[in-house]
């Protein structure tokens, strides 16, 4: 799948332009349409992937589970499901738009959206493997609380 792109931005860069392979332009023209176009495809995956999980949530169900919740342990569940999600800043803003069209409560929308793009699983583990148990409890602990 990924030399679909490769070819794509061969046939665009090099066949189409004219531009010549082996040259610092040639590679980075390369490089730009090959990274756009693999840009493009994710982010219309995530589209449609988000669409869904949005159309087949059941909004109520959600709003009710974190609107029940006083201030402190609903601020710890949002920034649980940011941290949780694999979810960068551009696929968490329509997560945070369907939460404040249900009517959750701001503050835990807004600890869903701060948390979202700053923790992931990955980040965790790499600063627990490189810093230990300690630091990385600070670094996390900034945006849960």
């Amino acid at each position: 799948m990924l030399e679909l792109f490769a070819h794509l931005a061969t046939l665009i860069v090099h066949d189409l332009l004219g531009i010549e392979a082996g040259t610092p332009f040639g590679d980075a023209a390369h490089f730009f349409v090959e990274s756009t176009a693999k840009i493009f495809a994710l982010l219309a995956v995530l589209i449609y992937v988000i669409a869904l999980a949005r159309a087949s949530l059941n909004v109520e169900r959600v709003r009710a589970f974190l609107a029940g919740r006083n201030r402190v342990p609903g601020y710890f569940l949002g920034s649980t499901f940011g941290a949780v999600t694999p979810f960068c800043s551009c696929s968490s803003v329509p997560v945070f738009i369907g939460f404040t069209t249900a009517r959750i409560p701001i503050g835990v929308t807004m600890a869903f959206l701060i948390t979202s793009p700053m923790i992931n699983e990955v980040a965790v583990v790499l600063l627990w493997g490189l810093l230990g148990w300690e630091l990385t409890l600070i670094s996390t602990s900034p945006s849960v609380f």
